[in-house]
């Protein structure tokens, strides 16, 4: 799971248009990052969950490292100042998907604003 820090600073500083180029622009390199068996979806205003097929926390580690170098690389080419950051939550597991995403979301909220 993943929010985009900084959305709503965006939203307020160069008004909802620019953010929703920051929303449109991370769900497209998302949906360039994953492979053809995985599943991204927004969750919420800006938060999104990717799940990654027979991934273990190596690799999930290695896609995590792939999304956030590619997205450093669409914030060098967009059109607004501020730089859109990535917040993400790993977490492996095989059952238990229905608790998965609150579980994720409160993990994240409380790691708005550190460096991870």
């Amino acid at each position: 799971m993943l929010d985009i820090e900084k959305l709503r600073e965006i939203n307020n500083k160069l008004g909802s248009r620019a953010g929703d180029e920051v929303l449109r622009g991370t769900g497209k390199v998302i949906n360039e990052t994953i492979r053809d068996v995985d599943v991204a979806a927004r969750y919420g205003d800006d938060e999104y969950i990717i799940l990654l097929y027979g991934a273990d926390e190596i690799k999930a580690q290695k896609f995590i490292q792939r999304l956030r170098e590619r997205i450093q690389k669409w914030n060098q080419t967009k059109k607004i100042s501020i730089e859109a950051r990535l917040n993400t939550c790993l977490m492996v597991s095989d059952r238990d998907f229905e608790v998965l995403p609150e579980r994720m979301k409160e993990i994240i909220d409380g790691h708005k604003g550190v460096s991870l």
